[in-house]
């Protein structure tokens, strides 16, 4: 889809500069007896661990903003003045 508009709608954010959808320019195969697919960039982990590494694939967000976003992460809460987790 590298190159074409987003498929849905955008939420507002703080920049709000939408532009297409831009490809890794890396390349992905799959490894290990997994098939997990691994970007060239970790050639040693595609080689060695693939089979070893947890990946999670499930989780989503409401929020659509990076900052407030890692506050959802880490508090639970999208916005500053909540602990966050191991507080």
């Amino acid at each position: 889809m590298h190159g074409k508009p987003m498929p849905v709608k955008v939420e507002r954010t703080q920049f709000n500069n939408n532009g297409k959808i831009f490809g890794s320019p890396f390349d992905f195969k799959k490894c290990g007896q997994s098939g997990l697919e691994i970007s060239s960039m970790f050639p040693e982990i595609q080689k060695w661990c693939a089979d070893d590494l947890a990946v999670v694939c499930s989780m989503t967000s409401k929020v659509n903003e990076h900052a407030r976003g890692n506050y959802a992460f880490h508090t639970g809460f999208p916005f500053m003045g909540h602990p966050s987790a191991g507080a």
